[in-house]
């Protein structure tokens, strides 16, 4: 896990420097629960929870044995985005994370749907360069079958 964080500041270099013409597009890394035995708790439905301290990130994700993830929140802040639809999921892309203003974003997220009939929910997280706790960001989803 140490060593995923190690590449995550080169990651997010890479990143910025991919995007660099385009200033308004923040780079992030997706942040997966797959391979630690945690899960996230509440979250909240349509929107983007932002989480940049330790405390926060334990009222929003159980771990077994209290084996929580290390997160350097000195250098980053974790983005805790959650949803749901009418019908099943076949996945969730995570589009653009993009400055509308000094402490406004718009994080943009496809939901694509499979053909079931069950009551889909879906949660990303993102590993991003701190931000304020003051931020708003705002939640655009895009629902298609």
């Amino acid at each position: 896990m140490k060593k995923l964080f190690n590449n995550l500041a080169v990651l997010l270099a890479m990143a910025g420097g991919l995007s660099s013409c385009d200033k308004k597009a923040i780079p992030f890394m997706e942040f997966s629960l797959l391979e630690i035995n945690c899960r996230w708790v509440h979250t909240e439905l349509n929107s983007v929870i932002i989480i940049n301290c330790n405390e926060m990130l334990k009222k929003h994700i159980e771990c077994a044995n209290d084996n929580y993830p290390d997160i350097d929140f000195s250098k980053h802040t974790l983005l805790l985005a959650s949803g749901s639809t009418n019908s099943g999921i076949h996945r969730v892309n995570v589009g653009r994370l993009q400055q509308l203003s000094t402490n406004t974003y718009r994080l943009n997220i496809q939901v694509v749907l499979n053909e079931s009939t069950m009551i889909g929910m879906w949660t990303v997280a993102l590993i991003v360069s701190k931000l304020s706790s003051e931020s708003e960001i705002e939640l655009n989803v895009n629902i298609r079958n």
